[in-house]
């Protein structure tokens, strides 16, 4: 297991030789945004890093990461989750 100076944590296997990606996480600047689906059991996460995290709280993982192209300080669901 390593865990980055980004937020990464990464575990490395000697039967397997790509590595696994657990977790990334926010790493630069502040996070400011973060949502609870109001239908889902998912919490959003968005920070200046331009980082948008999916994170599911049944599992207690994060289940989807992508960079968009600037970083933002809010993010909100309407009450039917749109």
């Amino acid at each position: 297991m390593v865990g980055s100076r980004s937020g990464d944590i990464v575990e490395f296997s000697v039967n397997n030789t790509k590595p696994q990606v657990l977790m990334r996480s926010h790493y630069d600047d502040e996070l400011w945004g973060l949502a609870v689906h109001p239908t889902r059991s998912h919490i959003y996460t968005w920070g200046r890093d331009s980082i948008l995290a999916v994170w599911d709280l049944k599992q207690r993982r994060q289940i989807s990461y992508t960079k968009l192209e600037s970083g933002g300080d809010a993010l909100a669901f309407s009450p039917d989750g749109s």
